[in-house]
């Protein structure tokens, strides 16, 4: 039984338990009604399941027939692409509507009428009602953690409940649907914020009660089973600690906006490596990224948002970009979507004022990389997404956080949007279809290009060199021959990484560098430098 934050206000503790009941009396009575309106629909839809077998038609044959076989496949797997052809066609000529006998026909009628909802209350509450029906969650939004009064008054109703056997959950649940893009990251909360859920947290524990506090901005929170799939307090903590711990180091070094970005593009690329984990949700939003170690493009994007966020400052801001990438060939094949970030940043220091594109995710570190493949996709001139030299970039115009984050983009998606293309039938059609609706989607280009190109200058390789000089000096206090080394290598394999992903109509300095080594030496940087990617 979900709870809001109206609930908590307008009841107080020792009047929550009488209110909770009400409302299972309530939620009783309708799922009665509920059971009696489906039976009602089932018996309509299907209301040759209750006509003689000797009244039916061949039409309605068929039907219990499909329907049949429905049933044993699910009865069989619940994927389908299990079965084999060979299985699937032994049941459809034994599901046969032309040879089936009556007395057959009855026994499918029977037994599919078995399926059909009830009417009785007990019979009608499956697992997952009676969840959801008898759990207690009080579910709240982000902005309600500030409420410290809200806050305890809610522990104070949680705590009587548990003591009176009850199951109880605390929530924090914003949905990434209803998010827009703009808004703060995910999962990212103040200090202040974090003690109030602490204090809760303490209080419980020192009653002696376990009270599980979850948070999940991606799935709606309903029953016990979705708080048990949720993320803990203690790993929402852990996250935003390492964020804190980022932002001081940040603001205790007194660094400038651009080395800021530098540092956090360094901190990402050389402790977390790209990799994927089974739950989509834990590799793109950064409790994964730090207490499950997956994470990928959306995962190094959001941990970029989450630290600037909470840096907080008014020379340095970031959004969330989501695209899909096509190769550049004949073919233009969609390779996938990919996220990165649009950094607004302004630094006298540096003679910095526009807007880049950082990308952690491809100066991540690799096996053959292990400090990280440098600083090639840190701060890059918007129009550089346009040069990129084995791909199209094409901006997703994702308004929500959910669609930066979460979605994958599929050419059928695409295509379903032209109705005409799509349903044209035939195989070759269908193959021109998605080569021109490609090539089209290329030919607009982004729209993040169109608007801030012009306002997006290349940064020097030299301003990186002074920025990574800064940081070694302030973190190592004092600047080793190790470091000067670290660094050195660091300028290399940006211009190795730069010569390979821009081409040759890019503004980056390490490509063009790279590039002039190239005519100097009449070789490629690759190997003049003598490693590959």
């Amino acid at each position: 039984m979900l709870y809001s934050v109206n609930d908590i206000n307008n009841h107080s503790v020792e009047d929550f338990l009488s209110y909770h009941k009400q409302r299972c009396e309530e939620w009783d009575e309708q799922r009665e009604v509920d059971a009696l309106l489906q039976l009602e629909e089932f018996k309509e839809k299907h209301y040759y399941l209750y006509k003689p077998v000797s009244e039916l038609t061949m039409e309605e044959k068929t039907l219990i027939c499909e329907e049949s076989i429905k049933r044993a496949i699910a009865h069989e797997t619940a994927y389908i692409d299990l079965l084999t052809r060979a299985e699937v066609r032994d049941m459809s000529r034994y599901y046969n509507p032309r040879t089936m006998s009556n007395e057959k026909m009855a026994l499918q009628q029977r037994i599919l009428i078995s399926y059909a909802p009830t009417g009785k209350k007990k019979e009608y509450f499956t697992n997952k009602f009676e969840d959801e029906r008898e759990c207690i969650i009080f579910k709240i939004s982000k902005n309600d953690v500030k409420n410290r009064n809200l806050i305890e008054k809610m522990g104070k109703i949680a705590l009587f409940l548990k003591k009176s056997e009850l199951s109880v959950n605390i929530a924090i649940n914003d949905e990434m649907e209803k998010q827009s893009n703009d808004e703060k990251a995910n999962y990212l909360y103040s200090k202040e914020e974090m003690n109030n859920l602490l204090a809760i947290d303490n209080y419980f524990k020192s009653n002696n009660v376990t009270i599980p506090i979850v948070f999940d901005e991606h799935e709606t929170i309903k029953t016990s089973m979705d708080c048990y799939n949720a993320w803990g307090l203690s790993e929402v903590v852990k996250a935003n600690n390492e964020i804190d711990n980022l932002v001081d180091s940040i603001k205790q070094m007194k660094l400038s906006p651009f080395e800021s970005v530098v540092y956090i593009h360094s901190y990402l690329t050389k402790n977390y490596r790209y990799r994927e984990g089974l739950d989509k949700e834990a590799s793109r939003v950064i409790p994964g990224a730090v207490n499950k170690g997956t994470i990928v493009c959306s995962g190094y994007a959001s941990f970029v948002k989450a630290a600037i966020d909470k840096l907080n400052i008014p020379e340095l801001k970031c959004d969330i970009l989501s695209s899909a990438l096509y190769e550049k060939s004949f073919r233009a094949k969609l390779v996938g979507g990919h996220c990165n970030n649009l950094i607004t940043i302004v630094d006298s220091k540096y003679g910095i004022n526009g807007h880049y594109i950082e990308d952690a995710c491809w100066d991540a570190k690799t096996t053959k990389f292990e400090h990280g493949r440098g600083f090639a996709h840190c701060l890059y001139p918007v129009g550089d997404l346009e040069h990129l030299s084995t791909m199209h970039y094409v901006q997703k115009d994702a308004t929500s956080r959910f669609a930066a984050l979460m979605y994958e983009p599929s050419e059928r998606e695409y295509l379903e949007k032209d109705r005409e293309a799509y349903l044209r039938g035939r195989k070759r059609d269908s193959m021109i279809a998605k080569y021109l609706h490609r090539k089209s989607l290329i030919k607009q280009g982004s729209k993040v290009v169109k608007i801030y190109s012009n306002t997006s200058k290349k940064i020097p390789v030299e301003a990186y060199r002074g920025a990574l000089t800064l940081l070694h000096t302030k973190t190592m206090g004092g600047l080793s021959d190790k470091s000067v080394e670290r660094i050195e290598k660091d300028m290399e394999n940006s211009m190795l990484h730069a010569s390979k992903s821009f081409d040759s109509r890019c503004q980056s300095d390490f490509a063009l560098q790279a590039r002039e080594k190239e005519k100097a030496h009449k070789t490629t940087f690759a190997e003049l430098d003598g490693r590959t990617l």
